[in-house]
């Protein structure tokens, strides 16, 4: 099988399908065509749960890259956490634009700032416009212990492939919570995702976000697709 299959233009994207997702470099990516209007470069490859947790495909700094991890509700293992909510609650959002704002702060402070450099003014400007247009038809939720917001969940209805899915916009647990405490809260959320969440979840990473790649990986979600976006 080639290295490198094209499969499709749409909405400013080329689809790509790849026999390995460790064939993906520089070289791969120039010998392509990529006009100006194309703004992403999709790469389909057979979803696989990393060994170390996450993945860093073999491209230089010039092509930042996202790694985008799948599952469905039934495909995800029984929880490892402890099963204790003492305290504990998911809770809907009823003032979207404070949510907003805690979420615009963690997004910068916490996944942003760690690696700025990799990070592209158009991921920048799609966020935003996320936040602006899109956040308020997700189903957003606190996480509280005690009454105190400990986390966040965001999820989006969206299409793929022609079937329903479910967007992961963010995930967020307060990395000061004690380990028993993070354990717990996360075995919340992933509890929440498996009863609630029947059709194919997806969240995108960066290639360099190594700890939400972990994150992700260690509830069993999978990689199978790379986004290459390029420096303006």
């Amino acid at each position: 099988m080639e290295k490198v299959k094209f499969i499709k233009k749409e909405n400013g994207r080329a689809f790509y399908k790849l026999a390995d997702h460790k064939v993906l470099t520089d070289k791969l990516i120039e010998s392509l065509d990529w006009p100006a209007n194309i703004k992403v470069l999709v790469f389909d490859f057979k979803p696989f749960a990393p060994k170390a947790g996450w993945i860093s495909p073999k491209v230089s700094d010039k092509y930042p890259v996202r790694v985008i991890y799948y599952a469905s509700g039934r495909d995800l293992p029984p929880s490892t956490g402890s099963k204790r909510q003492d305290g504990l609650e998911l809770v809907p959002v009823k003032d979207l634009g404070a949510f907003r704002n805690v979420m615009e702060s963690v997004l910068k402070k916490e996944y942003i700032r760690p690696i700025k450099r990799y990070v592209t003014a158009e991921f920048m400007k799609s966020s935003n416009e996320f936040m602006a247009k899109q956040l308020k038809k997700c189903r957003n939720l606190w996480l509280k212990k005690d009454g105190r917001n400990i986390g966040f969940l965001s999820t989006m209805s969206y299409k793929y492939g022609g079937k329903p899915g479910t967007l992961l916009a963010q995930i967020w647990i307060d990395a000061k919570l004690s380990p028993t405490l993070r354990r717990d809260a996360k075995a919340m959320v992933f509890r929440w995702l498996k009863k609630n969440i029947k059709n194919r979840m997806a969240t995108g990473e960066h290639a360099k976000s190594v700890e939400t790649q972990k994150f992700f990986a260690s509830m069993g979600f999978k990689a199978g697709r790379y986004g290459v976006e390029r420096r303006s």
